[in-house]
């Protein structure tokens, strides 16, 4: 019975310090590491040296030993904003959802009763306010700190993974009237970055708004589906693709969408739905241009919907569509992350903790004024109302004249 129970200490004892060692980072081994890294092979190290080499040195003085996990993600998230490639980021891979990859997060020391009185007064415009999480599960606090910078705190919690008090993480100024999230994600609380932008009281990346019930249009419908036709009335088709991957099964599913599309658009109007579509590669979507201007060749109209979720490849997509004659792009301004590519060779494990860092490697300046700013819409859509119906609008419209 005693060895057992020595057994059953010695095992507790491991399990404890899985889970601690997975909150706590070797912040300096890890910074060196992704510092060293970056400098060795990324391309937008060479364009914006000088901004990165005054962000990591600020990086330097900022850690202290041992680091909570969250402070380090964030230290090394804030550090390569400054090289202004949207595609760099660092993060936990999200299928670590096991316990010992739930994050601890910092408990703010606010009175919870006062700041939610504080943030129910602001404007459903205003960037600070009170957010909903899918039908109130969580109820997060979003406060101004400083320099625009944005905090996120639970403030009320059905989640079991969450504690109301956390704080969940900022939102800080990146790119076009947008932010770089550096969070925990709201679905499985690992470590999270990525372009945010709010508008209309909604975050459009994540799924968060102030307002629970409200419609938002500009999401992908048919969300099931990566690729999808039907004929929206005898002169308008629709196709959706929400994806370019280039990789198997993915790239197989669209070569057989698009063998079904060849020479079989006989309708006047085409809309070409690109919303959440996060990119690829050319082998995939130069497959679909092909036939888009094949289609533009013969006098007919193509729309092309985009918004904040169309990234790298849906975007240089977007332009080379926005090209052919009797193209009009509509929707939102897309997210801004275009011209660095990534690959497998892109994904680097840091040694010390459950981070990973992805790195591009190459750079495509074609392209390099999207970076940062996204794509402009010809026409903006209200994310109150179906973006099919506006087209269809404004199809008829132009009909009639």
């Amino acid at each position: 019975m005693k060895k057992i129970n020595i057994l059953f200490i010695a095992l507790s004892f491991l399990t404890l310090h899985k889970t601690f060692s997975q909150d706590i980072c070797d912040c300096a081994t890890d910074l060196e590491y992704l510092h060293q890294t970056i400098s060795e092979i990324s391309p937008a190290f060479k364009k914006n040296k000088k901004e990165y080499q005054a962000a990591y040195q600020i990086a330097l003085q900022k850690i202290n030993q041992p680091n909570n996990l969250f402070d380090c993600h964030l230290l090394m998230n804030e550090m390569i904003m400054s090289l202004k490639d949207n595609h760099m980021r660092v993060f936990q891979e999200k299928s670590d959802t096991s316990a010992n990859y739930q994050v601890k997060l910092h408990r703010t020391n606010m009175n919870l009763e006062t700041l939610t009185a504080e943030l129910e007064k602001k404007s459903f415009e205003n960037h600070e306010g009170i957010y909903y999480y899918k039908d109130k599960q969580l109820s997060i606090g979003v406060r101004k700190i400083e320099n625009e910078k944005l905090e996120l705190i639970i403030l009320q919690s059905k989640k079991p993974l969450f504690e109301e008090g956390e704080i969940l993480g900022y939102l800080i100024p990146h790119g076009f009237k947008s932010y770089k999230a550096i969070m925990a994600s709201v679905s499985s609380k690992t470590l999270t970055s990525f372009q945010e932008k709010i508008e209309g009281g909604i975050f459009l990346g994540a799924d968060i708004q102030k307002d629970p019930n409200q419609a938002n249009h500009s999401k992908a419908i048919h969300p099931s589906k990566t690729y999808h036709r039907e004929e929206i009335d005898h002169k308008t088709t629709y196709i959706k693709a929400a994806s370019f991957l280039s990789f198997y099964p993915t790239l197989k599913e669209a070569e057989d969408f698009y063998d079904q599309l060849t020479g079989t658009i006989d309708k006047k109007n085409l809309i070409v739905d690109l919303r959440d579509n996060h990119g690829g590669g050319p082998r995939n979507s130069n497959l679909l241009l092909k036939i888009l201007k094949d289609y533009a060749k013969s006098g007919n109209n193509i729309y092309v919907l985009t918004n904040f979720n169309t990234a790298s490849n849906g975007e240089i997509f977007t332009e080379r569509v926005r090209k052919l004659k009797n193209t009009t792009v509509l929707g939102h301004r897309t997210n801004g992350t275009v011209i660095f590519e990534v690959g497998n060779i892109s994904h680097h494990k840091l040694p010390s903790s459950s981070l990973e860092a992805t790195i591009p490697f190459k750079v495509h300046g074609k392209n390099k004024y999207l970076e940062m700013n996204g794509a402009v819409p010809d026409i903006k859509l209200d994310m109150n109302t179906n973006w099919i119906e506006q087209v269809r609008d404004i199809i008829n419209s132009k009909s009639s004249i």
